[in-house]
């Protein structure tokens, strides 16, 4: 839905497969194609991507299976990485430009499993060339994020790279 005039430029490596982030597998493409059909803007197909996830996905207690997209998609089922891969895989199949934040869920949070335990979590960040990059989770929550999803860091930007878009007013 984006077209490649849009993009800033530091939002094309968020377009490419990965190890975990399989894109171009065609279960994956097939999948992300039928929910993006006959939607008109970013926000109406990153909305059908998300839902998808969080409506049909279910929580893999275990969290003993894979995390990469392709297997998130077989089983069904995933935990937070998971979740996250799966994600960005159909979204930048789509050619919307998506990444992972890695962060932390405090005891605070209705989100965590046991109470009075903190606990790590990763959620997805879409891109949109009129707004920027806005965040999803859609495990937890869909299309927002409680003030208790605090940011550790960005798809392998470490704490030095967070801190310096911070100062910077690139990130608030």
């Amino acid at each position: 839905p984006i077209s490649d005039g849009w993009l800033f430029e530091n939002s094309t490596p968020y377009l490419v497969a990965t190890k975990k982030i399989q894109k171009d597998d065609p279960k994956i493409k097939e999948l992300a194609q039928s929910l993006v059909k006959g939607k008109e803007t970013e926000y109406e197909a990153i909305v059908a991507i998300m839902d998808w996830v969080g409506d049909n996905i279910i929580y893999d207690k275990s969290l003993r299976l894979p995390v990469d997209a392709v297997s998130v998609l077989e089983n069904g089922k995933a935990k937070c990485t998971g979740y996250s891969n799966f994600s960005m895989a159909l979204l930048r199949s789509v050619g919307i430009p998506a990444r992972e934040w890695i962060g932390y869920l405090p005891p605070q949070s209705k989100w965590t499993a046991r109470k009075g335990d903190g606990v790590l979590h990763a959620w997805v960040e879409a891109f949109y060339p009129d707004a920027g990059w806005v965040l999803y989770d859609p495990q937890i929550t869909h299309h927002f994020l409680d003030p208790y999803h605090i940011l550790l860091q960005i798809s392998g930007e470490g704490m030095n790279a967070i801190k310096a878009k911070w100062d910077t007013g690139e990130i608030e």
